[in-house]
């Protein structure tokens, strides 16, 4: 009777085991939500990562200047490179194709690309350098830039443009052709103060000249018969201060220079 009671017992102390560990076990739909969760999560991480690598858009320029071309002729130019490696912000290859935008365009001074991390699309920003001349020779006129380059010439560019520069004579046998640096930075600084100085003071400049000799700049205004002669390699202001002072001299006495009227040395003029 002992026995019998004793597994009575047992059993009764068997069936709330099993009770408690059916209630505690982790339940089988919530384990595969949460684990479909995570699967979403990491699904919705991997897509937005494809997503900023991916460059679907076409390509995107901006310019500071569109005095020789618009803005559509570098953004046809650029948008030509649509290859595989293109196609993704690890494989694009911006320098690549800055180097063939200022081959092709002698005026783009710099490029940057910018890769942003939630667009489709590349942009490029062209620092173009800034007409400052044309420039004529016996056999060509190309438009200059700020730099002295040769940049494109004047049968391919806006007349609006043209309008609005002035024209120097090369007689020294300057090579003019597209992308060529002509004058040093220095030459055009010079040019271009003289020319200020001259608007300043309302002297009517007709023409500038490149004569045969060295460095020299020659200044023909429409008010008198005589040129002026300028150093390239001399002070700018000292030089037009020169011109100025005795131009004034001139004017007051009415005896002008019937030939030219040399200010190359400094503290000096000489006229005939």
């Amino acid at each position: 009777m002992r026995l019998r009671s004793n597994i009575a017992s047992g059993a009764t102390r068997r069936q709330p085991h099993k009770a408690t560990t059916a209630a505690q076990r982790p339940g089988g739909p919530a384990r595969l939500l949460s684990r479909l969760l995570d699967v979403l999560i990491l699904s919705a991480a991997g897509a937005l990562l494809v997503y900023c690598l991916l460059l679907t858009g076409s390509p995107k320029v901006t310019v500071n200047d569109t005095s020789y071309h618009p803005q559509s002729i570098y953004q046809a130019t650029v948008g030509k490179d649509s290859g595989f490696f293109h196609k993704t912000k690890l494989t694009y290859n911006g320098n690549a194709i800055a180097s063939k935008l200022q081959k092709q365009f002698p005026e783009v001074v710099s490029t940057s690309l910018r890769l942003s991390p939630f667009s489709t699309s590349p942009t490029f920003k062209l620092n173009i350098s800034r007409p400052s001349f044309v420039i004529k020779s016996a056999s060509s006129t190309y438009v200059m830039d700020r730099e002295g380059v040769a940049v494109i010439s004047t049968t391919s560019i806006n007349l609006r443009i043209l309008k609005n520069l002035h024209t120097i004579s090369d007689q020294s046998g300057l090579v003019l052709k597209p992308g060529v640096k002509v004058l040093s930075s220095a030459d055009i600084n010079f040019v271009n103060e003289v020319l200020a100085q001259a608007k300043a003071a309302k002297v009517p400049v007709l023409s500038l000249s490149l004569p045969p000799l060295s460095r020299e700049l020659d200044l023909k205004t429409s008010d008198e018969p005589y040129l002026v002669k300028f150093y390239l390699g001399g002070d700018s202001l000292l030089q037009v201060g020169q011109f100025l002072a005795a131009r004034h001299s001139f004017a007051q006495k009415h005896v002008n220079p019937s030939h030219y009227l040399d200010v190359r040395v400094t503290g000096k003029i000489f006229f005939r």
